[in-house]
């Protein structure tokens, strides 16, 4: 079950990549581990009640200022310290970046996924916790690019056993491996996005039927309601008929009567 769980995940995944795809609107990526827990902490209970994903800053800018929740200055000089900005090339259009689109969206789905929070699922999840793992892949991503980018082709007349033609062989193998990695983490995330819409659907099969058992014995009671009028209409019928069969005795009495003295 569980590999074909996988298998399916890594097909939709691949399915994307072959389609091109906007820009990864991931352009800011924090370093959680320089970000104490605390702060960590107090941004998960402020994206609960301000929103879910922002791509371009995290943590957005309105968490900290105005009324009420946010954070202190020295807590937000502590997340920007932590924060690097991701360049993506305009014209740039790879596995790499359309996977980091892809996951860009299925994160955000999660995130405002109605089952995330169903009690069934352990209630809240941690919105952080998600930014962490969209940063780590987009981190990973723009340093394999950067990687990729400047590494430069083969001269033409390297000699196959030269140390130049085999660190550009080695290093392309080391590229395929990372992204395979990447492609695996993307897969690891639409499994847990499958696996809350199965969630989600078996709580709406279990509301409906609850409604459903809840509203039992009011079905019950109408249909004997409507049993009851079953029963009353077959006695009205009866009636009826005698009815008529007294009107018709009193018709033929008339008529004897009419005869007699007419």
């Amino acid at each position: 079950m569980a590999d074909s769980a996988d298998a399916a995940a890594r097909e939709w995944i691949e399915k994307q990549l072959r389609y091109p795809q906007r820009l990864p609107r991931t352009v800011v990526a924090v370093d959680w581990s320089s970000v104490p827990q605390s702060v960590q902490r107090r941004l998960d209970e402020i994206a609960r009640v301000t929103g879910s994903i922002d791509y371009t800053q995290l943590p957005r800018r309105r968490w900290w200022q105005g009324r009420g929740l946010g954070l202190s200055g020295d807590e937000v000089r502590v997340v920007e310290s932590a924060a690097t900005a991701l360049q993506w090339p305009a014209s740039l259009d790879t596995d790499e970046t359309r996977l980091l689109t892809v996951v860009e969206g299925i994160v955000e789905r999660i995130a405002t996924h109605p089952a995330w929070k169903h009690p069934v699922a352990n209630g809240d999840r941690s919105v952080v916790a998600l930014h962490m793992e969209l940063h780590a892949l987009a981190t990973a991503t723009y340093e394999l690019l950067q990687l990729r980018y400047t590494t430069p082709e083969v001269p033409a007349h390297s000699a196959p056993k030269s140390y130049v033609r085999q660190e550009w062989e080695r290093r392309q193998i080391a590229f395929a491996h990372s992204r395979a990695a990447l492609i695996e983490r993307g897969v690891c995330l639409r499994l847990i996005e499958q696996a809350l819409d199965r969630v989600h659907r078996l709580a709406e099969d279990l509301r409906t039927t609850e409604q459903l058992a809840t509203q039992s014995a009011a079905v019950d009671d109408l249909y004997r309601q409507l049993a009851g009028a079953n029963v009353a209409a077959a006695t009205a019928h009866i009636a009826v008929d005698e009815l008529d069969d007294a009107a018709e005795n009193l018709r033929a009495q008339l008529a004897y009567l009419s005869s007699v003295h007419g």
